[in-house]
């Protein structure tokens, strides 16, 4: 496998030692997971802390895209909303598929296809459904947003453990 520089990538060492940026993402992992154990009533797992990490990241991709798309490009709030929201979950996947789930050497096909299904069901059913719902039942929209982005933090997670990246 060629690398940078033009030689080739010891096909043993990078399966038995993690690259620098994993390693650290690992530590910070870790530590976020011991911070959030102090304050909830059981011990936080690095692998949900870690997930917890890399969902900021995405929403905050989300954002970035969002801005652009609306602001640079002036495209449509909906399309602006809808690239958004895809090229964050991209990141989201690709990062939890290498880091918090350690699956960056299977195939990415069936994973991939499963975590389509999971992300048609999250904005569906919750985004749309469940955060529009109780704002329809007289919550402010913010509050039901906040409320719809926990429920899916349980859902996203648990599928993407059981479901999309199972051993």
């Amino acid at each position: 496998m060629p690398v940078a520089g033009g030689g080739q990538a010891d096909p043993v060492r990078s399966r038995t030692r993690p690259s620098r940026a994993v390693r650290a993402f690992r530590v910070v992992r870790a530590r976020l997971a011991g911070l959030l154990s102090r304050v909830w009533p059981r011990p936080v797992q690095p692998e949900f802390a870690g997930f917890l990490l890399i969902s900021t990241v995405s929403f905050a991709v989300d954002l970035v895209l969002l801005a652009l798309l609306r602001d640079v490009a002036r495209l449509a709030v909906w399309a602006s909303f809808a690239l958004a929201y895809l090229g964050a979950q991209a990141v989201n996947f690709g990062l939890n598929k290498g880091l918090t789930f350690d699956a960056g050497d299977r195939p990415v096909g069936p994973e991939l296809r499963r975590y389509l299904v999971v992300v048609t069901v999250n904005y569906l059913g919750i985004v749309l459904g469940l955060g529009v719902g109780l704002h329809h039942l007289g919550l402010p929209l913010l509050a039901a947003r906040v409320l719809a982005a926990v429920a899916e933090v349980v859902f996203v997670y648990a599928a993407m453990r059981w479901v999309v990246f199972r051993r």
